[in-house]
């Protein structure tokens, strides 16, 4: 089963030249109103234009991941990364999910099934994550992987207690 969310927060990454495939002509026009509106630089008349370094317009990509708490789809569960290692293209990670029922009780011992995909593309990522339980309503997922920059979904399928149900977390990847 593949999933995905809307909610999206914001990471810092590190500086790059270039922009995000996909964005550039959205964020060139909209990085055009905003130099024209705020420098002043508006013309309709072919009046001279004031040099403006366009490097100094183009924001600093940013990490985007969505791994807090969130419901699964049909509500029987809530999970949350609680932790993850450094979230990175072409190098396998680790995270760890706390998973709770409906009463907030960790759930334990259930099998959670993990898949990360791109939903722009429907690329599965080649590697197999695996997940254990750990105690306490956590599970250590192992394997996670990102084969190149852009969004990739992690879906989960967690079947427990109360029935299968699913959820995802979302992270978009800069280029470099």
């Amino acid at each position: 089963m593949l999933t995905q969310t809307g909610e999206l927060p914001i990471f810092s990454a590190p500086a790059r030249t270039s922009p995000p495939a996909g964005h550039g002509a959205a964020r060139l026009l909209a990085l055009s109103v905003l130099a024209a509106t705020t420098l002043g630089v508006w013309s309709l008349g072919g009046a001279a234009q004031p040099d403006v370094d366009l490097r100094v317009l183009n924001p600093v990509p940013t990490m985007v991941a969505s791994l807090g708490r969130r419901a699964s789809h049909n509500g029987r569960y809530q999970a949350e990364v609680i932790a993850h290692d450094s979230l990175e293209v072409g190098r396998q990670q680790g995270w760890t999910l706390h998973v709770t029922q409906r009463n907030h009780r960790g759930l334990a011992h259930a099998d959670v099934n993990v898949k990360s995909w791109a939903p722009e593309t429907g690329e599965v990522s080649s590697k197999v994550a695996t997940s254990r339980y750990v105690g306490g309503g956590n599970y250590r997922l192992d394997g996670i992987y990102f084969p190149h920059a852009g969004w990739w979904n992690v879906a989960l399928v967690i079947a427990g207690a109360n029935g299968a149900d699913s959820v995802a977390f979302n992270v978009v990847i800069p280029p470099r």
